[in-house]
């Protein structure tokens, strides 16, 4: 498996853009900043599409990837919650704002077909047994991937998330993990109630991942907002430091391969 980041950050600026990740060239996980770093050519190459929930920084760039598809007359797979498919259907996809790809042109054969997500129910996409992680600590409810290769290696996103995170370690074991850091450790309690990591608390929870696995998977962190990324990045070392294991930043550009 090769993952490549297209998006680790939470806004849009010309340093980077929000969360989205390609993996095999042809399945995103997330749609916020997909666009950017893929040609024409390689945009038409996605087949599915995993989402996690359905703030804007995770689907920006859904319209874009469908019009795409829809002139080259091809189907792409969206595997996301009822909830996320509403909520686009009826604010994004609908009409009016844009073509709702799930049901135009042809609704027995869309653009957009969508396979329900449900926690705890595997899937397969491609080579890959995927399951569907529940993750309640973000404002909105997200569902987090955990990605299993042939060979048996896993990689697990969790999505947005904030403290408390460590309640699904005991689903998981994963050899990579993708995770999110927002703001520096001064937004501790901003990001507790918006649903966000800082490094502090971010190291908190990996310290619970080692309490119950006797180990710790390789760490990257996205979502980082660029305006405190020089903190952020240096709260980062001090976290390394402190689990005695290398953090690094799924920033664009970045591949990683399982």
């Amino acid at each position: 498996m090769r993952l490549l980041v297209l998006g680790g950050h939470q806004v849009a600026t010309i340093d980077g853009g929000p969360t989205g990740f390609l993996i095999d060239d042809h399945i995103a996980i997330d749609a916020g900043g997909t666009t950017r770093g893929l040609n024409i050519h390689e945009q038409a190459r996605i087949d599915t599409i995993l989402l996690t929930h359905h703030h804007f920084d995770h689907i920006r760039d859904l319209p874009m990837i469908g019009l795409v598809a829809l002139d080259l007359g091809r189907q792409i797979d969206i595997h996301c919650s009822d909830l996320v498919k509403d909520i686009l259907e009826a604010h994004i996809l609908n009409g009016s704002i844009w073509i709702n790809f799930f049901t135009w042109l042809n609704p027995v054969e869309p653009t957009f077909r969508h396979h329900r997500v449900d926690p705890g129910k595997r899937f397969r996409v491609g080579p890959y047994d995927v399951l569907p992680i529940d993750n309640r600590h973000h404002p909105v409810p997200v569902t987090g991937y955990e990605i299993c290769t042939p060979e048996n290696r896993r990689l697990l996103y969790t999505g947005d998330t904030g403290p408390g995170i460590r309640d699904i370690w005991g689903l998981v074991n994963p050899d990579v993990l993708i995770t999110e850091v927002t703001w520096p450790n001064d937004k501790r309690d901003l990001a507790g109630m918006a649903g966000h990591m800082t490094p502090e608390l971010l190291a908190d929870e990996l310290e619970a991942f080692r309490a119950e696995k006797s180990r710790l998977p390789d760490v990257y962190v996205c979502h980082v907002n660029q305006y405190y990324g020089d903190t952020v990045a240096r709260e980062l070392v001090e976290a390394s430091a402190r689990l005695g294991i290398p953090i690094r930043h799924a920033s664009e550009g970045v591949e990683i391969v399982l």
